[in-house]
This record gives C-alpha cells, sequence and structure tokens, in this order.
C-alpha cells in the first residue's frame, strides 16, 4: 500500500523550470506488475509532442493549473481535480499555454522499462 498526498506533491520544486519534472510514484519498488505512475511538473508554456502508445492505458490526474489535451485531433481544456482516460492506441498530447506551472499524476499500465510510445 502507498498513500499519496497531493499536499506533497504541491510542494515539490523543479529546480530546472525550462524542462519537465518526471518523478516515479509506483513501480516495481511497490511491487507494481502492471500499473506504473509518474508525478509530472510541466513549466508554463511546455508541452509533451503528439503521441500515441501501442499497449499503455493511462489516467492522468491533474493537481494544479489547466492543461489543454489534443486527443486524437480534438482540443479540450482540462483543469485541476479533472482526470481523463486514454486508451492504447489513441493519439494525444499535452500542453501547458499558461504563464504557471501544471502539475499532473499520470497512471499507466505496462512493464517497467518497455516505451511503447510512438509520434504521431
Amino acid at each position: 500500500m502507498k498513500l499519496l498526498k497531493f499536499s506533497h506533491y504541491n510542494n515539490i520544486s523543479n529546480l530546472n523550470p525550462a524542462a519537465i519534472y518526471r518523478e516515479d510514484v509506483v513501480g516495481s519498488g511497490e511491487k507494481a506488475r502492471n500499473l506504473r505512475s509518474t508525478f509530472a511538473i510541466m513549466p508554463p508554456h511546455q508541452k509533451v509532442p503528439y503521441h500515441y502508445h501501442v499497449n499503455r492505458e493511462t489516467f492522468i490526474l491533474f493537481i494544479s493549473g489547466t492543461a489543454t489535451v489534443t486527443i486524437e485531433g480534438k482540443e479540450y481544456t482540462i483543469q485541476a481535480n479533472e482526470m481523463i482516460y486514454i486508451p492504447a492506441g489513441e493519439k494525444h498530447g499535452t500542453a501547458n499555454n499558461a504563464d504557471v506551472e501544471l502539475r499532473y499524476l499520470e497512471f499507466f499500465t505496462g512493464t517497467e522499462g518497455v516505451d511503447d510510445r510512438i509520434n504521431a
């Protein structure tokens, strides 16, 4: 069991504000077999390129900020305290078009060390 507290993730500092900060949350250290999780801080005006995953299914829980998420060519505005599900094979990308950081927890299926990401 691992307890995740938003207060912890709201207090992490991104020491390189020009790049996306990532921290593993759930993985082999927690004896997870098919589930992984990452915490990310996306600086203002940064983005994750448009891509898809062959097998990975993903939930993204937005903790703070506002994201512009493009899924299969359609843009959605996602606010803090909202969550999205992205099935395997669905093209997507996330952008932070705001002047403040975007923080989120990403939960996804897959095996540690296997990256099935394909740029679209």
